[in-house]
């Protein structure tokens, strides 16, 4: 009897275009991966400055608020010295009184802001 030998050799003809195509489909949702990823980091600094934008107005109001409410006081005070002195009406101290309460409630209003805003940023830096 004859020995015989042979070689099968396999070589898929569509197996190439299909190996290109998945390598492609990976490299393009890589891409798209990548892009929301930096979409992202974007997206939380422009976050954060704005944050930084509403504390920075937050505590400028605040300030301006503080020394309000000093110069309500110094004027109602004034007021009441006039009035004790005969010099001022039970309207002028009324409304110096309404001042100082509008002056008071506006401090509140801006110290309430002032720690959303001081809020805001220490969430996004994980200071909390």
């Amino acid at each position: 009897m004859k020995d015989m030998a042979g070689v099968q050799l396999n070589i898929p003809i569509f197996s190439s275009g299909q190996r290109k195509s998945a390598v492609a489909q990976r490299k393009l949702e890589l891409l798209k991966m990548q892009n929301s990823r930096e979409q992202a980091l974007n997206g939380l600094q422009l976050e954060f400055k704005s944050a930084n934008n509403d504390f920075s107005t937050s505590l400028e109001k605040y300030n301006n608020e503080k020394r309000n409410i000093e110069l309500a006081e110094r004027i109602y005070n004034k007021t009441l010295i006039k009035f004790k002195e005969g010099l001022a009406s039970s309207m002028d101290i009324t409304t110096a009184q309404n001042q100082l309460f509008g002056a008071q409630s506006n401090f509140f209003t801006a110290v309430y802001s002032l720690l959303v805003a001081k809020n805001k940023i220490d969430k996004l830096t994980n200071n909390q």
